[in-house]
């Protein structure tokens, strides 16, 4: 960790202490007392700002990181995030880890990519599209936003932008950039492409099971009318015009053929009023889904982050509370694979049971 013991807090003016928990100023580089942070609402050394100057330790610490144990996780100086020993940079903000802090934060974190960086080191640093997860990404302009977040803010009470992004995942800056303008509004509005086209899915996705599920039960319910009377539809169908004379409309003309066949009656007049009423709610569905889920979404993180804070195996701030949201959030593969495969073998089974049904 970072060596400010001896210094002195500017808010409290207390000395530091081994085992104090720290944040830095992400623009000068001061240390506070995380609490004493929170409460003041900013650094506590704003003249630096104005002076373009960088804290500088008066106590003989050197702000270095400790390397008497290789396997002990190494805290950011800047945005204060755990890192695995062996980084170089950190995996958020993309600031050295070793040797001595640039304070000075434009573009990507101070420097441009791979500027001021030789050697062994040149493919180190922040590179353009690197994300939050310490993978190659493919969006400069994440980067550059992700440089200038204060990730001392607080969102909610006890909920940081830390905290936020450890639990989103990937894209946690585009989300947390949503979270934001909706706190500034006051509104629930913001449009979510992802949510608006695939749904349900989605929702398994990004681990909100509930809302998935709710909106999965209101597409079954939905669908399952037009269904049946498609099927009804079918039938009278094949009573009329013989069995073989409908399958051989379907297989030549496809769907044109199925529709041509079905007989006038009451079957066929209702499924003609009920899927224009149906589509609509339909795509009602797929615009609240759209529109609402950064709500629903940001009111589940701080709901799940303040589940793990009050956790007894955690403690807020270490870096088994950053691996614990990491692990709580996220997204779920799993899920969606297996959303997907249950829809393609329910598709099978249906039109297997709805075939089956009519050759009997």
């Amino acid at each position: 960790m970072p060596v400010y013991t001896g210094c002195k807090c500017p808010v409290c003016q207390k000395e530091f202490a081994a085992g104090d928990d720290i944040v830095v100023c992400p623009v000068c580089g001061t240390p506070h007392h995380r609490e004493c942070y929170r409460q003041l609402g900013h650094c506590g050394n704003e003249k630096l700002h104005q002076e373009g100057g960088s804290w500088q330790p008066d106590c003989g610490a050197t702000g270095t990181q400790e390397k008497s144990d290789p396997h002990h996780p190494v805290r950011c100086p800047r945005c204060g995030k755990e890192n695995p020993p062996e980084n170089i940079f950190c995996q958020v903000c993309g600031e050295r880890l070793t040797g001595t802090s640039q304070n000075v934060y434009g573009g990507y974190g101070g420097y441009g990519p791979n500027e001021n960086y030789s050697g062994p080191n040149a493919n180190y640093g922040p590179q353009p599209g690197y994300n939050g997860s310490g993978q190659q990404g493919s969006n400069p302009y994440a980067d550059f936003v992700r440089a200038q977040l204060d990730y001392s803010e607080v969102l909610d009470e006890g909920v940081t932008v830390k905290d936020m992004c450890d639990y989103v995942g990937p894209n946690n800056v585009s989300f947390l950039l949503k979270f934001k303008g909706m706190l500034r509004s006051r509104l629930s509005l913001s449009l979510n492409w992802c949510a608006l086209f695939f749904g349900f899915y989605y929702c398994f996705y990004r681990k909100m099971y509930k809302l998935g599920a709710i909106l999965l039960g209101l597409t079954l319910l939905l669908n399952l009318p037009i269904n049946f009377l498609t099927f009804r539809a079918i039938q009278e169908a094949i009573d009329v015009n013989g069995q073989q004379a409908f399958f051989e409309a379907v297989l030549t003309y496809g769907m044109s053929g199925m529709v041509n066949s079905f007989v006038d009656g009451p079957t066929l007049r209702l499924l003609v009023a009920l899927s224009p009423v149906v589509n609509f709610f339909s795509l009602a569905l797929r615009l609240f889904a759209g529109v609402f889920f950064n709500h629903f979404y940001y009111k589940h993180c701080l709901r799940r982050i303040k589940e793990q804070q009050q956790c007894a195996h955690c403690s807020v701030g270490t870096v088994e509370y950053s691996y614990a949201l990491t692990r709580a959030g996220g997204v779920n593969f799993n899920a969606l694979a297996i959303l997907l495969v249950l829809t393609f073998v329910g598709v099978l089974g249906l039109s297997y049971l709805m075939s089956l049904t009519l050759t009997l």
